[in-house]
């Protein structure tokens, strides 16, 4: 009897990370983080616990007795019923890789790829199974970490991480990672681990930094400090084998806030004390599960009051009635512009944490008035952070990001020969 109920214990966890993971959040809960984690489980490692909800089902037909009564049989119909809702939702990876290529088609041109030397894009062309079996992130022995680097700021917080080819390198692109947290937690090396072991593996230098966390440091300290170590890059990548000139930025939740921030504000000079003389703009931006607008001027979420409250005593120096222009000038919804970088947004429809109305809106905004293009992906049934670990869906968005930095790398090296050509040309 005890392993009746024990199955049947086993059984409700699986129905619940399945149902939670299938439907769509609502704005009752929008902020929940149990809710966040067992969507997060449930849709990024969906092929796994499907096989491990039928292996279960397996196991209790082998174990005598264990569905002659009702908890037994009530367990492995669940058993079953979850099983298939989770293939149903390991299903949605396939739609998010075609959202993916379908996006960059959009906001690249259909001739995209043709653009990039087939070399750069052949590592990325398919993924094999086998990455899948792997779904903790693991540094490839061709990739090299110098760890906890200083850079301008004082604070403990400021160090950051260089990965690059082991074999070494020269005039590498360069990406800048900054970590998501909610602004208050976060490590440099707890996410986007398989795009920074991905692009460093194949020639690119991937900068992960650490910054000022609230609610100690408010804004503007985090941004100030994400363009400190940008200054920090353009001063130092040249001898480590990167490019000075091309420098991309990217981040996940508060991460993808504050690298937007970077790509939007490359000209405020008020955020660079000490070193205003110094180029912090990016050469293109990848903002994945962001927010963008911290004021909530839509009022998406149902608890907006006690979210605003907490962005008052957590980020921003002062409550948004007391200081509104300070809450616009943190927030990436209000400062698109036409001369942005290119910029690639990803979101999940089954975001809990940050609205993927958000998201929507600001890459209107930014495509209705940059220059640059915008590729804008909704990844049906994606969670907050499914970009974290190894999963099908990360990997297949690793894929795309490689995608549209390589093309932006292609575009600045023809832009800069056009440059060279012209001015040899005037000489």
């Amino acid at each position: 009897m005890e392993a009746q109920w024990l199955l049947l214990g086993v059984a409700l966890v699986f129905t619940a990370l399945m149902v939670v993971a299938y439907v769509r959040p609502n704005g009752l809960v929008r902020g929940n983080v149990a809710w966040f984690a067992c969507g997060w489980l449930g849709s990024e490692f969906a092929p796994w616990l499907a096989a491990a909800a039928f292996a279960f089902v397996a196991a209790s037909l082998g174990i005598p007795g264990a569905t002659q009564a009702e908890p037994g049989r009530l367990a492995v119909m669940l058993l079953v019923a979850s099983g298939l809702g989770l293939v149903v939702v390991a299903g949605r990876t396939r739609q998010s890789s075609r959202r993916l290529a379908a996006a960059l088609r959009e906001g690249l041109g259909g001739s995209y790829a043709g653009e990039v030397p087939a070399q750069r894009l052949a590592a990325v062309a398919e993924i094999p199974l086998r990455r899948y079996l792997h779904p903790l992130p693991r540094r490839s022995r061709a990739v090299e970490l110098m760890a906890d680097v200083p850079y301008p700021g004082g604070h403990a917080r400021n160090v950051l991480d260089v990965y690059r080819p082991a074999a070494g390198c020269r005039d590498a692109p360069v990406l800048l990672q900054i970590h998501g947290g909610d602004w208050v937690a976060g490590h440099k090396r707890q996410q986007a681990l398989p795009l920074m072991h991905h692009l460093a593996s194949q020639g690119w230098i991937v900068v992960a930094v650490n910054y000022r966390l609230g609610p100690a440091a408010r804004f503007p300290a985090p941004v100030v400090d994400c363009k400190s170590a940008m200054a920090w890059i353009r001063g130092h990548i040249a001898a480590l084998g990167g490019d000075p000139s091309f420098i991309a930025v990217t981040g996940g939740g508060s991460g993808a806030h504050l690298a937007s921030l970077l790509a939007l504000t490359f000209d405020h000079l008020e955020l660079q004390p000490g070193f205003e003389q110094i180029d912090t703009r990016p050469a293109a931006c990848v903002a994945l599960h962001g927010v963008y607008d911290l004021a909530d001027r839509k009022q998406r979420y149902l608890h907006r009051r006690s979210r605003l409250r907490w962005l008052g005593t957590n980020l921003m120096p002062q409550p948004l009635g007391h200081e509104t222009a300070m809450w616009d000038r943190a927030s990436p919804a209000t400062l698109v512009r036409a001369d942005a970088p290119p910029f690639f947004i990803l979101h999940g429809t089954h975001d809990s944490l940050a609205h993927v109305g958000e998201a929507r809106d600001f890459a209107q905004s930014l495509q209705r008035v940059s220059c640059n293009p915008v590729a804008y992906a909704e990844l049906p049934g994606a969670q907050h952070g499914w970009d974290t670990l190894c999963s099908p869906r990360a990997l297949h968005t690793v894929r795309a990001v490689t995608h549209f930095l390589e093309w932006c790398a292609a575009r600045h090296r023809a832009l800069g020969a056009l440059r060279d050509n012209a001015n040899r040309a005037r000489s």
